[in-house]
């Protein structure tokens, strides 16, 4: 399922180029191409260009952008984790627009550490890119206020009643 909307134009924001930064890598928004592939993440970020093929990485990129859906974001935040940790991403950042909350990993001896956990503030950099910044306060002031995922029934709710 494609991300919400404001959730690919807020992912497309982060990736527009950072005035400051040198970088020679290539940043693409979800749906930048349009093949099929094995993961398609809200933003990514290439640094060796000969993983690029007609617009199409093969291999793992260097860094990752996943915004959770509200409805799946136990599945982004266990399972996505571990799909771009066997692939060997080195760098993975998964954000939660409800809460308004950043997850970075980074691969170290192939396994993700979790180096931060964060609220959605600020101008971080990319452990990977240091050159490279994410202006949060610009982006998450762009999200629309999205509602929460339903809360579990309580234990009085699923009693059966007598």
């Amino acid at each position: 399922m494609p991300p919400h909307p404001d959730l690919r134009a807020m992912a497309a924001k982060v990736a527009a180029p950072q005035p400051r930064t040198s970088c020679p890598c290539a940043g693409y928004p979800h749906g930048a191409d349009a093949a099929t592939t094995a993961a398609q993440p809200d933003l990514l970020i290439v640094c060796d260009s000969n993983k690029i093929h007609r617009k199409v990485v093969r291999g793992a990129p260097d860094f990752v952008l996943a915004v959770a859906s509200p409805a799946n974001a136990s599945h982004d935040h266990l399972r996505e984790r571990r799909r771009y940790e066997q692939a060997g991403v080195r760098e993975l950042w998964l954000v939660d627009p409800v809460e308004r909350v950043l997850w970075a990993h980074n691969l170290t001896d192939a396994a993700y550490a979790t180096v931060a956990v964060e609220e959605l503030a600020g101008t971080p950099s990319l452990a990977t890119l240091p050159k490279v910044s994410v202006d949060w306060d610009g982006a998450a002031a762009e999200l629309p206020s999205l509602p929460a995922a339903p809360s579990p029934p309580t234990a009085a709710a699923t009693e059966p009643q007598s």
